[in-house]
């Protein structure tokens, strides 16, 4: 009980002694009778303020008399304003501060979950404090308070309530609003989450402040949100982290079973001259001119085709393609991230067979945040060129090479890249409604006409219309930010 006698405003405000109280309440438990109180000790007890200050808020709050106020807050609680709310429920004091309700929140979380406190520990102890404070409340005052509380919470439910459906009603209404997102409230209102499960590496915090990152990807898909028109539902948008596999099998590579980590400085120490960051094999280097180079064929192919507007088709003949003829190799043909990505599909799979995957997320991708993703977010000069990893968890390795992309000779391996910002839009609605429209293979070579060849849409008019902007326009964070 001592740690909630820190927490009393009187403590706090060194209007009592902390020690004397807990001694009173050690007298009242020890005690079979009633014991007669001073008013002092009477206020340290109750953790009321003075009288005199009782006497003034309740001038302040209310035209009632205190015994008046007890009585349609113990009878009506309904009936009571804001103010005498606001009263009662912080038993008189009118002026508590932030860093005092704060306390109080803090010692509550502390007994019921730390120091091997098991759940209710608080409720337990707050529940004995009233009983020996019973006695010396006055008349009405303890269902008084009770009801003040509890009042003052069913009106904040419900104006919280009512705010969410009128952002919900703004929202239905809007124009800007897509389809499959008025779809999505209709199916499941606003009472449930929606959105993806994600892995991120811990690798990655090796060499870049992830706190740092998902503060800036959180912006990107908020602006991203506000941008879809998904007011209400946006708020509702989760991304599920999932832990990590670890003591996988496939964290070891080759015969000689060395570990993974020997292996990337194996491919380091031979990969130096082709990387930038002096070290980091897996990340994407924006820069690259290998990289460079696509993107600006891309670009001219584009402009040069104006009237295209064909689909990309998902039903792509099954040829497989000869890899002799590849000119060149990046992360997404990188054994060692296909070992990652492997092994996260089987790990994917079985939180999924044992129903441990949160009912709200799609269970039919995940993301993979590495090091190459916070490379593309802390080297981006703008949000269009932030990507994650999304991955098929249910692809098979026996149909590697079906799935080509011809001109730029590429082979479909279970995943793609997918600009952060369309997590919440298009690549949602393509893995939400039209997952036997366009499978992942189709997303990929939709992705492969985009800008780092991050999927953007499936409609490649809207694609060509998007890389001709500037790519500054809709940037929420520039490289200022992401330094």
């Amino acid at each position: 009980m001592d740690l909630i006698v820190l927490s009393f405003v009187r403590v706090q405000r060194e209007l009592s002694d902390s020690s004397q109280i807990q001694a009173l309440f050690e007298r009242l438990e020890n005690s079979s009778d009633y014991l007669e109180l001073t008013e002092a000790e009477r206020q340290s007890i109750l953790d009321f303020p003075n009288s005199d200050t009782v006497s003034a808020n309740l001038g302040s709050a209310t035209h009632l008399q205190k015994h008046v106020l007890l009585e349609r807050a113990a009878s009506a609680p309904d009936k009571l304003t804001p103010r005498e709310l606001d009263l009662l429920k912080h038993r008189y004091w009118l002026d508590k501060t932030i860093s005092e309700m704060r306390t109080l929140a803090r010692v509550g979380g502390i007994l019921d979950g730390s120091h091997g406190h098991k759940g209710g520990h608080c409720e337990r102890l707050v529940s004995r404090l009233e009983q020996l404070r019973a006695p010396y409340y006055d008349l009405n005052e303890y269902d008084a308070l009770i009801n003040a509380r509890e009042e003052s919470l069913r009106r904040w439910r419900a104006s919280i309530e009512r705010r969410t459906e009128e952002s919900l009603q703004r929202t239905l209404a809007s124009s800007k609003c897509p389809p499959w997102a008025k779809r999505l409230l209709g199916e499941q209102g606003l009472e449930k989450f929606w959105g993806f499960a994600k892995f991120v590496d811990p690798a990655a915090a090796q060499e870049y402040d992830m706190e740092t990152y998902g503060a800036h990807a959180d912006n990107l898909l908020d602006h991203a949100k506000y941008s879809a028109g998904l007011e209400a539902l946006g708020q509702n948008f989760s991304i599920e982290p999932l832990d990590w596999p670890k003591n996988d099998e496939t964290l070891e590579r080759g015969s000689n079973s060395d570990p993974i980590e020997e292996q990337r400085d194996h491919d380091i120490k031979h990969d130096h001259d082709d990387a930038r960051d002096d070290g980091n094999a897996l990340s994407i280097d924006l820069e690259d001119e290998r990289l460079q180079q696509i993107d600006d064929r891309d670009l001219a192919r584009f402009e040069e085709d104006e009237d295209a507007s064909r689909e990309p088709d998902s039903t792509t003949a099954k040829n497989s393609v000869n890899t002799e003829v590849v000119a060149w190799v990046d992360d997404e043909d990188d054994d060692d991230l296909q070992a990652r990505l492997d092994m996260l599909r089987r790990h994917f799979r079985s939180i999924r067979e044992r129903g441990d995957l949160g009912e709200d997320v799609l269970s039919n991708v995940f993301i993979v945040m590495d090091d190459a993703c916070a490379h593309a977010l802390f080297e981006a000069d703008n949000a269009d060129s932030v990507w994650v990893w999304a991955v098929d968890p249910d692809y098979d390795e026996s149909t590697a090479g079906e799935v080509k992309d011809e001109s730029l000779q590429r082979l479909y391996r279970g995943f793609l890249r997918v600009r952060l910002q369309q997590l919440v839009d298009k690549f949602f609605e393509a893995r939400k409604y039209h997952a036997e429209e366009y499978p992942m293979s189709a997303l990929w070579q939709a992705a492969q006409r985009s800008l780092n060849r991050a999927f953007v849409s499936t409609k490649r008019k809207e694609q060509r219309r998007k890389i001709r902007q500037d790519p500054r326009i809709g940037s929420v964070l520039g490289p200022s930010h992401f330094k």
